[in-house]
């Protein structure tokens, strides 16, 4: 295990961490838009289609499509906010976003309002989600490595997915749908954030352009190609 003492080694298993909350953006709010429970005066509605009959699946439909098309629309602009930037301030902006918009969340009572916070967690997805982390991890990894180190970190995905679903799922139906929606703003602000604030740290391949010693870099580079050719 003396890889693990190696900065870049850490560095990719914080992004691991921040990779497993970030992803229940995808999770946790398709699972609270279906199924129903059994009604119960001591129990809270446990899913949004149980407190909002009134909204039909063309009306559900539209808050994972919003989500997507949000994310997609915004992948350019985040795009460029990564290059100035660098890769942690977006991913600590991103989940600045995804902590606020979460907390709302538990304490929506409209279809509007539905579809602001789910195109929100798209923005949120674009700064701190996998291509910011992929970003990260590629300025910490040599060539020979980086698709291994990819590869790594893409796991988080699929731990995501065996964490949030069910975990969310049990909530609902204990606590209540807004219980459970809860959780993803609880793990971004105490887990998530701290760790792009304190842990991750752009790598010496991530910089972002404005940082000391890039252009210098840049120019010693082009001076030397220049004199070799």
């Amino acid at each position: 295990m003396r890889f693990w003492r190696e900065p870049r080694w850490r560095q990719l298993l914080a992004a691991w961490l921040v990779f497993v909350v970030t992803a229940g953006c995808y999770m946790v709010p398709p699972t609270l838009l279906g199924g129903s429970c059994e009604p119960s005066a001591e129990r809270p509605p446990c899913s949004v289609p149980d407190e909002f009959p009134d909204l039909g699946p063309a009306l559900l439909g539209w808050l994972p499509s919003l989500f997507l098309l949000t994310k997609g629309v915004f992948a350019m602009p985040a795009g460029a906010l990564l290059h100035r930037l660098g890769p942690r301030r977006c991913i600590v902006a991103g989940n600045l976003l995804l902590t606020l918009f979460g907390s709302l969340y538990p304490a929506v009572g409209a279809w509007w309002a539905l579809l602001l916070l789910h195109a929100g967690f798209g923005i949120s997805y674009c700064l701190a989600g996998l291509v910011p982390l992929i970003v990260h991890a590629n300025g910490w990894f040599g060539a020979a490595e980086k698709a291994s180190a990819i590869g790594l970190l893409l796991t988080g995905f699929a731990a995501a997915g065996i964490l949030w679903p069910p975990l969310t799922a049990a909530l609902a139906v204990r606590h209540g749908w807004r219980a459970a929606a809860a959780a993803l703003p609880a793990a971004s602000g105490c887990i998530a954030l701290p760790i792009a604030l304190l842990v991750l740290r752009d790598g010496p391949g991530g910089r972002s352009p404005e940082e000391p010693g890039v252009e210098l870099a840049r120019h010693g580079s082009s001076s030397s190609t220049a004199a070799s050719s």
